[in-house]
């Protein structure tokens, strides 16, 4: 009886210990935002996506990178991602990048997950999200 107390309290430290937070490791934040600022087709036909990424941590964000999907007015999913390098604690970075449509009418953007990475600190952190808007064609 004696022991199997001993080996329930083991267990108990054992997974107490791996539901740490990720986003909150050593007492640092490390986390991040996203929003889309403006959606606009092209005279191509492509989707132009403005987006601002936030660093809403304590760490320096060396790696970031935003996966984007466009939603297409015959079911299908046309999915990329953007990157970027060097987000300091607490500031915005703004940025753009295509979604190819391969002449396909796209009707909805999403920015579907976050991935953040410090290399000095060893730490990776995906962050899932769905900020979305829709496509307008204009008239």
């Amino acid at each position: 009886m004696k022991y199997l107390r001993m080996v329930v309290i083991i267990l108990l430290i054992i997974v107490g210990g791996c539901m740490t937070d990720l986003g909150s490791i050593g007492g640092w934040r490390f986390n991040a935002t996203v929003r889309i600022t403006d959606v606009e087709v092209t005279s191509l036909g492509d989707i132009r996506v403005d987006y601002v990424i936030t660093n809403t941590g304590e760490i320096t964000i060396d790696y970031y990178k935003v996966y984007l999907k466009g939603y297409c007015s015959d079911g299908t999913v046309i999915s990329d991602f953007d990157n970027g390098i060097d987000l300091l604690p607490n500031t915005a970075q703004s940025d753009y990048t295509y979604l190819l449509t391969g002449g396909k009418t796209v009707t909805k953007v999403a920015i579907t997950k976050i991935v953040i990475e410090n290399y000095d600190e060893n730490l990776y952190r995906e962050i899932e999200t769905n900020v979305a808007t829709d496509v307008s064609y204009g008239g």
